[in-house]
């Protein structure tokens, strides 16, 4: 499970408030920082290393010698490849019907825009802990295929469905089932021991390892402690035969790995 600021400090200066109005443009997004274009003999891009973290001065973008990388939003240079895959180890799902808990899951996905992308996510050996049995939604026991999520970086300043915002410094990851936003949207519906569940809602994880650092590696971690979690399981409870409803956690930390190098600007 995939992907994801900081925002600089204002000082007096002309050219500080011009930067801090560059850096607050990019509020978590995907691209590539490359190298500069030349005019002549000149560099003509705007950052000094080749994470496109230090911002030329005017002075030294008018000299073109150490301005030789420029800032490249998706889709970026021609050739840049957006897909990736991704794995994690345990995965629990806390909720009121018990724990769910998978022994693995993988992933798959493609990065779509400048903040989001798609992916669909696969739970591997996962188990009831209350009646000890299997939960499914495919025709093999314990594999549960969740639907066509969508995600969405969210950087310092904006919120996520539930109004909590990214520490400074941090970039979350946001979940939610395609072509749905909010407490509604369904991200999975499985069945353990013939019991359906479904659950809704969005989720947001911390995502580390491309943030402001060209990488092919990613790595997002979710649990109740960190980034955001607005879910809500809803089961069919034998005992009251009712259908209920109750908030759920999910504590997982996936690491994926790029097809290409790119950045998460923040």
């Amino acid at each position: 499970m995939k992907r994801i600021g900081i925002v600089g400090l204002c000082l007096a200066a002309m050219f500080a408030l011009s930067a801090m109005g560059a850096s607050s443009a990019f509020a978590g997004e995907y691209g590539v920082c490359a190298k500069a274009a030349k005019s002549g003999k000149k560099y003509t891009g705007k950052y000094l290393d080749k994470n496109c973290t230090k911002a030329a001065t005017e002075g030294e973008i008018a000299e073109g010698k150490k301005n030789k990388y420029e800032w490249d939003p998706y889709p970026g240079p021609a050739g840049t490849k957006w897909t990736y895959t991704s794995k994690s180890k345990t995965a629990i799902l806390e909720g009121a019907a018990g724990d769910i808990t998978c022994k693995a899951s993988t992933d798959a996905g493609e990065v779509t825009g400048v903040k989001s992308d798609v992916d669909t996510t696969t739970f591997t050996g996962c188990i009831l802990s209350v009646t000890k049995e299997s939960c499914q939604n495919t025709a093999t026991a314990g594999t549960i295929v969740t639907t066509h999520n969508v995600t969405t970086l969210i950087d310092h300043g904006e919120t996520g469905d539930s109004g909590k915002e990214p520490k400074e410094g941090e970039v979350w990851t946001q979940y939610t089932g395609e072509g749905t936003t909010g407490p509604e949207g369904t991200l999975a519906s499985w069945e353990c021991s013939g019991i359906p569940f479904t659950t809704n809602g969005s989720l947001s994880g911390v995502t580390t390892e491309d943030v402001n650092v060209m990488s092919t590696k990613s790595k997002t971690t979710f649990n109740k402690e960190v980034g955001e979690q607005d879910l809500l399981t809803t089961f069919f409870n034998p005992f009251t035969s009712k259908i209920e409803t109750g908030p759920a956690v999910e504590n997982v930390t996936g690491e994926a790995k790029n097809a290409g190098k790119i950045e998460i600007k923040a």
